[in-house]
């Protein structure tokens, strides 16, 4: 079995492209409530790749936001925005279509690339 071994360097780089894949596909989506749930995934992910950076210990199924408050500090503000809006994307998610306007989801976007640059993420700016 080969062993592959990846400096964080080339962790952040696949990080970024994850990241940037998923804000194309959401400025891609036809309807706000998706560009919005896509967005908020896209900044998951931002959240997961520095709790990787962190080598934060998570015991059990912890809540991503506190736990990214709790590692990375600087962090804290964006992890109460994007906390605030789980309801939103949950609702979103069960079909509440027209909980989102296009206004937000577009906001959300630009608030998730100026995050995952906060984070040390780098994403191109497409819209």
């Amino acid at each position: 079995m080969a062993v592959q071994v990846h400096d964080d360097r080339t962790i952040a780089a696949g990080a970024a492209e994850d990241v940037d894949a998923t804000l194309t596909q959401a400025e891609a989506a036809l309807m706000p409530a998706q560009r919005f749930v896509i967005a908020h995934t896209a900044a998951l992910q931002v959240a997961a790749w520095v709790l990787v950076q962190r080598r934060a210990r998570v015991v059990g199924r912890p809540h991503v936001w506190g736990v990214l408050a709790r590692v990375a500090p600087e962090l804290a503000e964006w992890a109460e925005f994007f906390d605030a809006l789980h309801l939103k994307r949950r609702a979103a998610e069960a079909g509440a279509v027209g909980l989102v306007t296009s206004r937000e989801a577009d906001d959300l976007i630009r608030e998730v690339r100026s995050f995952a640059q906060a984070a040390g993420v780098t994403v191109g700016a497409h819209g």
